[in-house]
């Protein structure tokens, strides 16, 4: 309709009305553009709303993990300590300085460990998916891509760290008898340790190798209790970047 309002204009020679047209599909065109372009901007405003609504979900649940994952690996750290006392006094008196089951609650707390948390399941959607730029705030990027790249690293020394004491675990579950909890448990959940041993305390003294053991298992889980405090603090610091978002 317009283009043939534009040529009886010239065949009329009316400068002015064909100026008029010339005007008005222009400005259709450039607000056509600004609504589509004001569509879409509002489009993207909802989806990174929707993207931080699920990223708090998934680092709520992330540091409830690495909380306990700390708490574990200190656990290991203190059990070791208090156990290298007791092997001394053990094998040079033949009995152990303390009450049995304080003895074996360290021996159980010195066994096992966790396995970090995860990275963030949405961040690596959005990461996939070339949509983390859908998040405004630089520091809020920032905070998830240092949590993502420190889970990561953490994964890969725990991986480390587990080879290079799986022997010494294998010889003390070697004097130890498990008792198995009646059904499956969450392992980030409930107690720290779900399955219980007793310790087969005359059989752990005449075996020099166990006080090693023991000593090798507490400098990982040193190693073990700093990487878990590096990530809760990357996560802990996501999650508060997200719930500063408006």
């Amino acid at each position: 309709m317009i283009l043939r309002r534009v040529i009886e204009h010239v065949k009329a020679q009316n400068w002015f009305a064909v100026f008029l047209d010339f005007v008005i599909v222009v400005a259709g065109v450039f607000v056509g553009l600004q609504v589509q372009e004001w569509n879409q901007g509002r489009l993207e405003r909802q989806q990174a709303r929707v993207f931080v609504e699920r990223l708090t979900r998934d680092f709520e649940t992330i540091v409830e993990r690495s909380e306990v994952a700390l708490d574990k690996w200190q656990d290991v750290v203190e059990s070791s300590e208090g156990l290298i006392g007791d092997f001394g006094d053990l094998r040079a008196r033949g009995a152990l300085p303390r009450p049995y089951e304080e003895f074996r609650t360290d021996m159980n707390g010195v066994i096992g460990g966790r396995i970090p948390a995860p990275p963030a399941p949405t961040f690596v959607e959005m990461l996939s998916a070339g949509e983390v730029s859908l998040l405004q705030d630089a520091a809020l990027r920032d905070a998830l891509l240092a949590y993502h790249a420190q889970a990561h690293f953490s994964l890969e020394a725990y991986r480390v760290l587990i080879a290079r004491t799986q022997a010494s675990n294998s010889l003390l579950i070697t004097f130890m008898d498990p008792k198995f909890p009646d059904r499956a448990v969450d392992v980030y959940s409930g107690p720290l340790t779900s399955t219980s041993y007793d310790a087969d305390v005359p059989g752990l003294a005449a075996d020099p190798a166990v006080k090693g053991a023991i000593r090798n298992l507490g400098v990982a889980g040193d190693n073990h209790r700093s990487l878990a405090f590096a990530q809760l603090q990357k996560a802990r610091e996501a999650l508060a970047a997200l719930k500063a978002q408006p």
